[in-house]
């Protein structure tokens, strides 16, 4: 399967996400290279906010518990800078 095959897939199958589909659409409009390295970008980010999310869930320290609420509603300044 190329991956204009797969591609193809990914935007006619009712199992991905509209997200995924307009992201896909708007970035073969775009430059292939500038596409990929936002993309590349995109999923470093949200990789690192994903785990920093995971690892913040629910544990107690000193008695005090942390909700996925808060974890969510933290601010830029509470991310991680590693």
């Amino acid at each position: 399967m190329t991956v204009d095959d797969e591609i193809r897939a990914v935007l006619e199958c009712p199992a991905s996400s509209y997200w995924l589909r307009d992201a896909l659409r708007a970035a073969l409009k775009r430059d292939s290279v500038d596409a990929a390295n936002d993309a590349e970008k995109l999923h470093d980010l949200l990789s690192r906010r994903c785990d920093w999310i995971w690892r913040s869930l629910p544990v107690a320290i000193e008695g005090e518990q942390t909700t996925f609420e808060q974890t969510l509603n933290s601010g830029p300044g509470d991310l991680p800078t590693a």
